[in-house]
């Protein structure tokens, strides 16, 4: 999108989307760091609970009330950061983007666009751009954060059980597979319905609002007005699959971290009999799968916001 001349593709389009890498590393480390303080406070918690229950000297604790308060922290800091960063570089990039559609229509305007309907134009300058900026906040961050924290907490794991570490392993692999599949079948359809829709609803709008004095006078407004109507509840139905959708991905995504919960109690349970593993080790094995899951219910939210994004790729590149 950044050359005004040449052939657009949509890969062109996708990559003129992105920001510079100077630009989207600090939201990227942010967002990593949060969720990794995310799965640390879960962890060192759990820890803490139940050594104290033990009741040791409080020396041999202290340092894990330490680490409960700074993740604690750090997860709230980096949060903010990483929303900061990641949508300063996502904003700037987009209008960067808008920028450069506009100049590559102003030498078609108007002979070269008029087999395009107008609501189709206004979509993709309007609606199609603004999908862009969800390629680095909803697609590359969440992306980059949950695949390293997840190898990190699988690897956290191992060093504690290596039998629940391969449970979390297979669960967090089965979960994305799934998940995504599920959204694919579930939501596909939805999705590559909506941006079509969204054109139609324009060009009824613009029909309704640019013509209002002469439907009044020949009193065929409501006909347009029904138009206008069934374009919106088309449009709405669309969306309210394509929300469906992600909520059962979600669901699919949080059923199996109860699973991985239930299956690394079932792998250590042997180790804990032989006095292998003690109670803080296996608090630490049991409950980390729930936060790894919570910060891993990105993935499928990202695989739907990529299809949506490479649609509207597609739309402007046309």
């Amino acid at each position: 999108m950044s050359a005004p001349t040449g052939t657009t593709t949509t890969s062109t389009v996708l990559r003129g989307a992105m920001p510079p890498w100077r630009r989207f590393l600090p939201g990227a480390l942010s967002g990593f760091a949060s969720e990794a303080s995310a799965v640390a406070l879960l962890a060192v918690s759990a820890w803490l609970i139940v050594r104290a229950s033990e009741q040791p000297l409080v020396m041999y604790i202290s340092a894990a009330v330490v680490g409960v308060r700074l993740f604690a922290l750090t997860r709230a800091v980096f949060r903010y950061t990483e929303r900061v960063a990641g949508h300063d570089a996502a904003l700037r990039q987009l209008a960067s983007t808008r920028a450069a559609l506009v100049r590559r229509l102003i030498p078609l305007a108007p002979d070269g666009l008029s087999r395009t309907r107008r609501g189709s134009v206004l979509g993709a300058l309007v609606d199609d751009v603004d999908e862009l900026q969800f390629l680095p906040l909803r697609v590359m961050q969440p992306l980059v954060a949950s695949a390293t924290v997840a190898v990190g907490a699988v690897v956290l794991v191992a060093c504690i059980s290596w039998p629940a570490a391969l449970t979390l392993l297979v669960c967090l692999v089965a979960a994305g597979a799934i998940a995504t599949l599920w959204g694919w079948a579930a939501g596909a359809r939805a999705e590559r319905s909506i941006a079509p829709l969204r054109a139609v609803l324009a060009d009824a709008l613009l029909d309704h609002l640019g013509s209002l004095d002469v439907l009044r006078s020949y009193g065929v407004e409501h006909e347009s007005q029904g138009r206008v109507l069934t374009a919106d509840a088309a449009l709405r139905r669309a969306v309210v699959r394509r929300a469906g959708a992600q909520a059962g991905s979600t669901a699919l995504v949080s059923l199996l971290a109860g699973l991985a919960s239930i299956a690394a109690v079932l792998v250590t349970a042997p180790q804990v009999l032989a006095g292998q593993l003690a109670g803080p080790e296996l608090a630490v094995a049991v409950l980390v799968p729930m936060a790894v899951f919570e910060v891993f219910t990105s993935v499928p939210l990202a695989a739907a916001a990529w299809r949506q994004v490479h649609a509207s790729a597609e739309r402007i590149a046309e």
